[in-house]
């Protein structure tokens, strides 16, 4: 079997979904593109339903948190956005984001038999090893009304040399971490199954039911890390997730925190 020359167009990655929306509503596939992401903003103002997604075998402008650059080389990993067009108040939306990374987490799981871990807010960690990341962006509406776009990157059968160097949390792929290729479309169409169920749990207002499955994939709880927010820095022992989807830290003289974003550091 020779997965990793398979394109990620509808008719290979569908047939695997079960689901009756995500993806269905709308398949976008080209095999090169500059970013999925901004693809699925210009396709939002050009009506794209709730449900749309772009999909690409090759991102030549990929990017990630704080518009760092994501590797993307083609036909070896998954790059797609979803479009949603929520219903619940703006102010839920950040929850999405972690629906993602435990869609991804779960799909992996199910797909390549093995356990990854959610490093908050956005990447996927495997062995220790970076090997996916979720870009969550908010497209206002001059109605009034608001879409979210969550992007998704992840390095399936990446080899070594078209990884990117990074000195904490290393980049790799699961092909790289487990010895074997993995099933791109099967992999996708895991995701997308993953997602349109989360993304319910979170439309009926049940995100006690996305917390937890968060926290079965967590990285660090326990562990002491320090959070950098515009120049301060927050340090304190990792418990775990609430239900608005901030973190929760234990300080130093016992008083919980409750951060909303930042860049996190271990130990």
């Amino acid at each position: 079997m020779n997965t990793q020359n398979n394109h990620l167009d509808a008719s290979s990655v569908l047939p695997h979904c079960t689901n009756t929306c995500f993806g269905h509503a709308r398949y976008i596939y080209t095999p090169t593109t500059g970013s999925t992401n901004d693809d699925a903003h210009q396709r939002i103002q050009e009506g794209a339903p709730h449900g749309t997604l772009i999909v690409t075998d090759r991102q030549i402008a990929g990017r990630g948190r704080q518009d760092r650059n994501w590797e993307s080389p083609p036909n070896c990993g998954i790059y797609t956005s979803l479009i949603l067009r929520p219903e619940r108040p703006l102010q839920d939306a950040p929850l999405l984001g972690m629906a993602a990374a435990v869609a991804a987490a779960q799909a992996i799981e199910r797909i390549a038999q093995t356990t990854p871990q959610i490093k908050w807010p956005n990447d996927i960690l495997l062995h220790r090893h970076k090997i996916a990341g979720i870009l969550t962006e908010t497209d206002l509406q001059p109605d009034g009304q608001y879409a979210v776009i969550i992007g998704f990157g992840i390095n399936v059968n990446t080899p070594y040399a078209a990884l990117p160097t990074r000195i904490i949390f290393p980049a790799s792929s699961i092909q790289l971490e487990l010895g074997r290729e993995i099933s791109r479309p099967r992999l996708l169409a895991a995701w997308i199954e993953n997602m349109e169920t989360l993304y319910q749990l979170w439309n009926d207002g049940k995100a006690s039911e996305m917390v937890a499955n968060w926290h079965k994939h967590a990285y660090g709880i326990g562990k002491t890390i320090s959070i950098e927010q515009q120049g301060n820095t927050t340090t304190g022992i990792l418990q775990g997730m609430a239900e608005d989807g901030s973190l929760i830290l234990k300080g130093t003289t016992g008083e919980m925190i409750r951060i909303i974003s930042g860049d996190i550091t271990f130990g």
